[in-house]
Formats: structure tokens, sequence, C-alpha cells
């Protein structure tokens, strides 16, 4: 009997240290990822893309991810009309960080994309990964998408006339992108977004 007080402190004191561990380990990966995702904003902007948004919060309790006035101009070397993207707000939710941290895939329940504005020109060119740059993530996985009120505008790349204008206002559930870092995904991932 005198050996049982010194197991339940063991046991309290593993837990209590399994408790730490877990929120701690939580804490740190979401604060990582707040940081990747600043990182890779500010990468893309030596490519010659321009980001700009106003506020990156990453929530690890909640295991969300809003950026709030985010705009993204993509340069047109062949054109005097450039691609764009204004997004007020793009909310994320339901961030899984066990298929993050093992699998390299991220699995989202759910982002809502509200009232974006998409002005594409039609000679738009993706910029491609240099050689021997790899990514972290090999796939991504969308539980729903929702884009309310948005708006799409396709320019004719030489007269910067308006080609198609269109309202986007829907929901897409079960959006599955693999091999994320291949030229053809990034194709796809255009396709699905603007038709």
């Amino acid at each position: 009997m005198k050996n049982a007080p010194k197991k339940v402190r063991l046991l309290a004191a593993i837990m209590t240290l399994g408790i730490v561990l877990l929120v701690g380990g939580r804490l740190y990966v979401f604060w990582r990822l707040e940081k990747t995702i600043a990182g890779q904003l500010e990468s893309i902007q030596t490519a010659g893309i321009y980001v700009h948004y106003k506020s990156l919060d990453v929530n690890a309790w909640k295991g969300s991810l809003r950026i709030t006035e985010l705009e993204i101009r993509f340069p047109s070397p062949d054109s005097i009309c450039s691609s764009s993207a204004s997004i007020p707000e793009l909310y994320v939710e339901g961030i899984s960080l066990i298929p993050l941290i093992f699998e390299k895939e991220l699995s989202l329940k759910s982002v809502f994309i509200n009232y974006p504005s998409l002005h594409y020109a039609s000679n738009f060119k993706m910029a491609g990964r240099t050689k021997g740059k790899k990514g972290f993530l090999k796939n991504l996985k969308i539980g729903q998408l929702h884009i309310d009120s948005g708006t799409l505008e396709i320019l004719d790349s030489i007269t910067c006339a308006c080609k198609l204008n269109s309202n986007l206002d829907f929901v897409l559930n079960g959006l599955t992108i693999h091999k994320l870092l291949t030229k053809k995904a990034q194709l796809i991932i255009i396709m699905k977004l603007f038709f």
C-alpha cells in the first residue's frame, strides 16, 4: 500500500507531461504553419508576383486560418493587361495536423472565399518551379470550397477588353488535388477555380 501514492503521483506526472506535450506541440505546429505561409507569400513576391495582405491569423485551438484584404497581381510580359485577384476575406477551418505531418497532405474541412474579384488576362501563364526546388506539400484536400458573391472577368490580352464577365457564387464538395508540385496539377487548379 505504500507504493500506491507514488504510483498515483507518477501517473499524474506522466499525464501532465503528455498534456503539456500535446498542447505545446499543437501550438508549435500552428506557429510554424503561420510562419511558413507568410514566408511562402514573401517568396512569391521575389518571383515577380505582387502579393499583399492586411492580416494573417492562425488559430491553433480552432484549427483555422484567416487572411484579410489579400491582393495578388501576376505580371504579364506579353501584354499591357495583367491578371489579378482581390479577396477581402479568406477563411479556412478544420486544418488537420496528422495528414500534414505524416503524409505531407494539407487536409481542410472547409474554405470560404468571400467577395473575390478575379481578373484574368487570356495569355496568363503560371511561373513554373525552378529545378531542384521542392515544396513541402504533396496533396491538397478540401471538404467544401465556398465562393460567396465573387466576380470573374476575362480580359483580351491585347486590347484589355472584357471578353467575359460572370458572377461566382457556389459550393464545391470534395475537392482533391494530387501531386501538387507538377505543372499539370497547377493547370488543373486554374481550370477548377476559373471554369
